[in-house]
Formats: structure tokens, C-alpha cells, sequence
């Protein structure tokens, strides 16, 4: 056994990325802003690989909520074959960075660049825009999840042309 087998370097970077279906480019932005080299992960055979409490913290920077998503096919090919038991996470619903959310604006924020936005299970979000000045409380505007800012949404396309108005 190796000496990064023995630290726990199980699991692929690239492979967790697309098991959650996220691009690699996040996922490194998060591995970066999040964990530690040679504690959460370090590099193995040209790949990067990561310990099983560092999936914990990307998954929970992604907020998700801990339960019982099973990543063994995530783990690296030459990893360590001890079998943890249970799974590691739950997925409530699968992420999609392919298809934007459809959010409904809730109320605009004193700063001009964001409001606040509902998903369909009524949790509300922030969502960066350019200017709010013409969007209106009931507007449905499409987002995808910021890679900048984990907890927020980055509105997609133009802005509305007029007040409460696509068109």
C-alpha cells in the first residue's frame, strides 16, 4: 500500500464533480477556497485526490444536507479498499449547472446589484444581477448557482428592458 493510500487519498476530484454534476472549473474554485493540500487532498497519479471528510466539506459548501449519497464511484482506482459501512451523502436532487432554476423574486435588496429570490420549495435565495432597478416583487427570472459566491445565484441573459417587463 502507498503512502497517499494510507492517508486516505480515495477519492477523484474530476469523478465527485461529475457524480453531482458540476464542472471540474468548480469544483477546483471550491477544493481551493475550502481545503488544505496535503490534509484534504494532494495530488496521485496525475489526478487530484481527495480524503473522504474533504468530500464532506465540498459537499456541505455546496449545501447539501449530510445523510446517505454513496460516492464509492467516485473512489480513484488504485484507492483503498476498506469499505466505510454506509454511504457518505444524500443528494436531495441531483445539481444541475446544464439547465438554469427558475426563481421568483421575493423582495430587492438596498443594494442595487442583488434581491432576494424563492425557489419552488420557498427557500429563499440571493441572486446577483447587474441592476435591480426593473424587476418586481412575483417576476420569475432564470439563475444558475454563482460559482463566485457559494449560497447565491447569478441571473442568466439580459435584464428586464422595462419595469416587471422581459420585453
Amino acid at each position: 500500500m502507498s503512502q497517499s493510500d494510507s492517508n486516505g487519498y480515495d477519492y477523484s476530484e474530476e469523478a465527485f464533480a461529475g457524480h453531482i454534476g458540476m464542472s471540474r472549473d468548480i469544483a477546483r474554485l471550491h477544493r481551493k477556497q475550502s481545503l488544505r493540500e496535503g490534509v484534504d487532498w494532494a495530488k496521485k497519479n496525475g489526478q487530484i485526490a481527495l480524503t473522504r471528510p474533504a468530500l464532506k466539506k465540498l459537499w456541505r459548501r455546496l449545501h447539501g444536507a449530510p445523510s446517505t449519497l454513496d460516492f464509492s464511484a467516485c473512489r480513484l482506482p488504485n484507492g483503498s479498499q476498506k469499505d466505510p459501512g454506509t454511504p457518505l451523502l444524500a443528494l436531495p436532487e441531483r445539481i444541475s449547472y446544464a439547465r438554469p432554476a427558475t426563481l421568483r423574486v421575493k423582495k430587492l435588496n438596498p443594494n442595487p446589484r442583488t434581491l432576494i429570490a424563492t425557489d419552488q420549495t420557498q427557500r429563499d435565495w440571493t441572486v446577483l444581477v447587474g441592476n435591480n432597478a426593473n424587476f418586481v416583487r412575483g417576476m420569475e427570472l432564470p439563475a444558475y448557482p454563482s460559482p463566485s459566491t457559494p449560497g447565491a445565484y447569478q441571473l442568466v441573459g439580459k435584464l428586464p428592458r422595462r419595469r416587471g417587463r422581459w420585453t
